[in-house]
């Protein structure tokens, strides 16, 4: 169980007209939230609140480099990414274990997720490609859509990319999409992307 001085208040769910289609929900990010861990960081989007936590690197049991995602609630491809964006080759032989709390999920829960995570790999010193950020889409170019937006949205594409390099990571398309509803979808998600990088700069500088 960790322990955080962070206070965690609850924030009354505003809809989709209070704010324009491609907009985010103010964030806000806090990075050393956790003194036991190696790097952490706290994210909210409103009523989306998770915290990441690292751990190691340290000996690993089957010898070979390896990250280790600890959260039910977090997907298989969030491992994926963090694996091609940590520098795994650093770490000859041994575990890194990730650490997800997911505290509150109110939608874009992937994407929160691996941007929080990029600020607490930063906070930890482990070296990557470049930072990665995260942006969800939803039916109708829904930006940083909530739960409620993600229930009864027929299509959803997440894409994970490295703003400064200008290369996609990862890219998560939920539901059938035509070919301009998909280009249409990736171009506000990479301007998305590099918005977010905007803010996780900030929290660094």
């Amino acid at each position: 169980m960790f322990h955080t001085s962070i206070p965690i208040a609850k924030k009354p769910i505003l809809g989709r007209r209070d704010r324009k289609q491609d907009t985010f929900r103010p964030m806000y990010i806090q990075k050393g939230v956790i003194s036991s861990a190696k790097g952490s960081a706290y994210l909210e989007m409103q009523n989306t609140k998770l915290i990441c936590a690292i751990y190691g690197p340290k000996q690993s049991t089957t010898g070979n480099s390896q990250i280790q995602i600890i959260c039910e609630q977090v997907d298989l491809q969030i491992k994926e990414t963090l694996e091609d964006c940590i520098l795994l080759d650093q770490f000859a032989k041994t575990l890194l274990e990730i650490h997800f709390y997911i505290l509150e999920d109110d939608g874009s829960i992937e994407s929160s997720a691996i941007n929080c995570a990029c600020m607490a790999l930063m906070d930890a010193s482990i070296p990557m490609k470049d930072m990665i950020t995260s942006c969800t889409i939803c039916s109708n170019n829904l930006v940083d859509p909530t739960k409620q937006e993600e229930v009864f949205s027929k299509q959803k594409l997440i894409i994970s990319m490295y703003p400064t390099l200008q290369h996609i990571a990862q890219v998560t398309q939920i539901g059938n999409m035509d070919i301009h509803s998909y280009m249409d979808a990736m171009e506000l998600a990479m301007d998305g992307c590099k918005h977010i990088h905007s803010q996780l700069c900030c929290q660094t500088s």
